[in-house]
């Protein structure tokens, strides 16, 4: 039988006759593909989004922010989602290495790496976190006082 890809949940009921380990499986598969869809962040690392790109590599994205809090302000996220910071593991040390030097190359490249800039990793509500998924804001070119607020 062929599923159809935008309603995916509507089929479950044909996997009942499964034993439940698949059952389970495939609800997470479902949710969790309906989740990264529907992620704007997704959507602008694979180009369904069009954004004002500074760099591009197989593993991060750099793009400014639509909503700036100062002269230069960007985003680097990752391609692969992760909803923010705590979903990162020890597995994953090379892609926060990477994150962070290309932050430092694009500071360079921007012109903000004498004068100084922030890099802020938002995480979950209290942290201010508007997008469930990674990412890293450098911004630059003012004034930023101690401690944040």
């Amino acid at each position: 039988m062929k599923f159809k890809k935008k309603y995916p949940q509507k089929y479950e009921s044909l996997f009942l006759f499964t034993n439940k380990v698949v059952m389970i499986r495939f609800r997470i598969i479902c949710r969790k593909n309906i989740t990264i869809m529907a992620c704007i962040f997704c959507k602008i690392a694979s180009g369904e989004i069009p954004a004002k790109k500074l760099f591009e590599d197989d593993k991060l994205v750099a793009f400014y922010d639509i909503q700036p809090q100062s002269p230069v302000h960007f985003l680097i996220i990752p391609k692969h989602h992760f909803a923010s910071l705590n979903d990162l593991s020890a597995d994953h040390v090379h892609l926060a290495g990477h994150i962070l030097v290309t932050a430092s190359n694009l500071a360079r490249e921007t012109g903000i790496d004498q004068s100084g800039y922030r890099v802020v990793f938002n995480t979950r509500e209290d942290g201010g976190q508007s997008v469930d998924h990674l990412h890293a804001h450098i911004l630059g070119k003012r004034k930023f006082l101690w401690p944040p607020g």
